[in-house]
């Protein structure tokens, strides 16, 4: 009876559980054509890459921590029926990245003039939109929705590969900025995930009763 019940929860996980393999594969993936462009570039820009990652990753990933509360929430007031509560949760994540970010990025900016040769620096400025990406994709993970951000990530995985030596070796008329520019590209794959989620949750018909509170400006409450 029990290896039948867990046979069941299995089938049910797997599908759930898949696509946040995929997603954090992409995130590595990423990191990985980071290094192997700015190899290419010279040894001394992948060093300031790898040193410049090392030091943005923790920062950032403390602010994306703090928002992967958002996911089970959402799905506690799912579970409880409380949907009605769901728009303003995902609104009140949207302003804590927004918050988040206004640490984070000071944080990263002050190193920089700690370690004054990193070269990934660019990065940060693309926190924002990274934070928000999260926020969202809480929404549909808490709504058992996983594969959107799956989607996502790929597409931002494959972008990475030419935006990456568009902006390290100055192709098509951008300047040559060698590893710095892995960082370039890195912000603005995180500012083109960002509007891909969010397009892919506005028009979610099963996000339909939190459209509202998504593109709401007013101020958290309690």
């Amino acid at each position: 009876m029990n290896e039948t019940w867990n046979l069941k929860e299995m089938k049910k996980l797997i599908p759930l559980a898949l696509p946040v393999l995929v997603v954090n594969l992409s995130i590595v993936g990423m990191g990985a054509v980071d290094a192997i462009v700015a190899g290419r570039a010279g040894v001394t820009d992948m060093a300031a890459v790898a040193l410049g990652s090392s030091v943005y990753l923790p920062v950032a990933l403390f602010a994306c921590g703090v928002l992967m509360i958002i996911g089970p929430v959402i799905a506690n007031m799912r579970g409880k029926s409380h949907e009605s509560r769901v728009g303003y949760m995902t609104n009140h994540g949207l302003w804590l990245a927004f918050m988040l970010s206004l640490v984070s990025m000071p944080v990263n900016y002050v190193l920089r003039y700690v370690f004054g040769w990193i070269s990934a620096d660019a990065a940060m400025w693309g926190l924002p939109a990274n934070l928000g990406f999260v926020a969202l994709k809480s929404l549909n993970e808490g709504s058992n929705m996983t594969r959107p951000a799956m989607y996502v990530g790929l597409c931002g995985l494959l972008l990475n590969i030419p935006l990456n030596y568009m902006f390290v070796f100055g192709m098509y008329g951008f300047p040559r900025m060698g590893g710095a520019g892995c960082g370039a590209a890195t912000a603005v794959i995180f500012y083109i995930e960002f509007l891909l989620m969010f397009l892919l949750v506005y028009c979610n018909p099963k996000h339909r009763p939190y459209r509202r509170h998504i593109i709401s400006w007013r101020r958290p409450t309690t």
